[in-house]
């Protein structure tokens, strides 16, 4: 996650350690493989805007998936 103001990272979470993405209330919530403590979350105040991030984040993940099962 990064700001514009800045341009600094906030945070990474590499895709094999993303247990499962869930859209919520506010924002979107990358859950970690690890447990909750290191859960994290993408505020999104626009719901139209949240749900076309949601379904990007969801085409990205369903394309990884599918490659590390090709690879395996």
């Amino acid at each position: 996650m990064f700001g514009t103001k800045r341009l600094r990272l906030s945070w990474d979470l590499p895709l094999t350690q993303v247990q499962r993405v869930n859209n919520e209330d506010g924002g979107i919530r990358f859950a970690h493989k690890a447990g909750n403590d290191h859960d994290r979350y993408l505020i999104v105040e626009d719901k139209r805007s949240q749900a076309w991030f949601y379904e990007q984040i969801g085409g990205v993940v369903k394309s990884f998936n599918t490659r590390r099962r090709m690879d395996s």
